[in-house]
């Protein structure tokens, strides 16, 4: 799945657009989101269990490395070994927030399992 063919529902208040529009979309039905997720090397910042996945999630200023850095992050400390016994695809997320734009400006998706 090409997750970057999808557009980031900046704005978009419609479900039915959503739905329909080619946007990213989560569905949080049976989804439990942990913040701040301490890890013997470090702390996760957002951890979602949904029934269907496994989203480690970091996030980083572009002042700060950006998407880059998140994904350095994830991947030096290892945060996704954690989840690799779980029965569903672990994917790990790295993004990128804009000091000016004060939105999301980048991201990175890889499946660990």
């Amino acid at each position: 799945m090409d997750l970057r063919s999808k557009r980031l529902p900046l704005g978009i208040q419609d479900f039915e657009e959503l739905r329909n529009g080619n946007y990213h979309y989560v569905d949080k039905t049976d989804c439990e989101l942990e913040e701040e997720r301490h890890v013997a090397n470090g702390r996760i910042d957002l951890v979602a269990h949904h029934r269907d996945c496994m989203l480690v999630m970091e996030m980083k200023m572009d002042a700060n490395g950006g998407e880059a850095a998140a994904e350095g992050q994830i991947t030096d400390r290892h945060y996704a070994a954690a989840y690799l016994a779980e029965q569903k695809p672990v994917y790990t997320v790295a993004m990128e927030f804009s000091t000016k734009q004060r939105e999301m400006i980048g991201f990175l998706v890889n499946q660990v399992k």
